[in-house]
């Protein structure tokens, strides 16, 4: 006999993410945590009101559990843009937003099965939502030349093994090889560059987001799910759950 699907405020979590009529040229969801309903009825007022026909965008609230269900449950009825996902609504900062983000991705892909680009976007950020909507019109024509494509702001970083520490921190991506490299003027090795997702909205074409919320992604989202809610992390810490418990490597896709 099959397990029940899990609810939330009445919702069937699995049946949320069916597939939706619309045909938006993005999906966004804008990741937020249950207290700050004021910020979320801001962007209601604001950027949301001139969402382009193009786009959908949901807020993304851990619910498991609801700290204040009534609130939350009358504010789900009241504006039908929230989506719950299954993972504990007390994490932390260091590993909430990144758990709410691929099972974000996941219930996306299915409520939006014919939507080129996902995304993500912050609770406190204004969108130009018009520019993000001819943005990704345009890059639509290029996804047979190259599927895998991300839309938003870069950093990187590299690694120092002395140390179990980051290092040499730039914005933006430097066409450089990914190897063990001496550090300028200093007397210690860097490893890197490694480059990650950075900023309040950006968004992935559906091969790329599948791939990121595919199956290779639960071990890194289980990891993270796991780490103790209660206190602040080192940078090796962070290292070790990024990738897995294997030390940060130089990797080819």
């Amino acid at each position: 006999m099959p397990f029940p699907s899990p609810t939330m405020c009445g919702v069937d979590l699995k049946q949320q993410c069916s597939p939706a009529a619309s045909s938006p040229v993005g999906a966004i969801g804008i990741l937020s945590h249950e207290p700050r309903g004021r910020m979320r009825d801001t962007l209601r007022v604001t950027w949301l009101r001139e969402l382009e026909p193009g786009l959908e965008a949901r807020f993304v609230i851990r619910g498991a559990p609801l700290t204040d269900a009534g609130a939350t449950c009358g504010e789900h009825e009241t504006h039908s843009d929230i989506v719950f996902v299954n993972a504990p609504s007390d994490l932390r900062r260091e590993n909430g937003p990144l758990l709410s983000f691929v099972l974000w991705l996941r219930c996306a892909m299915l409520a939006f099965p014919r939507a080129p680009f996902v995304g993500k976007a912050d609770d406190d950020v204004w969108v130009a939502a018009r520019w993000v909507h001819h943005t990704l019109s345009q890059l639509s024509s290029l996804r047979s030349q190259q599927p895998y494509i991300y839309v938003g702001g870069f950093e990187q970083y590299h690694w120092r093994p002395d140390v179990d520490a980051p290092a040499r921190w730039s914005n933006g991506v430097q066409r450089e090889s990914c190897r063990d490299r001496p550090s300028e003027g200093a007397d210690h090795w860097l490893h890197g560059p490694f480059s990650f997702a950075k900023g309040a909205l950006f968004l992935l074409s559906r091969p790329l987001a599948t791939r990121l919320s595919g199956q290779g992604s639960s071990r890194h989202e289980s990891r993270y799910a796991a780490m103790p809610r209660t206190r602040s992390y080192s940078p090796r810490e962070h290292a070790e759950a990024i990738t897995a418990g294997d030390p940060p490597r130089c990797v080819k896709w």
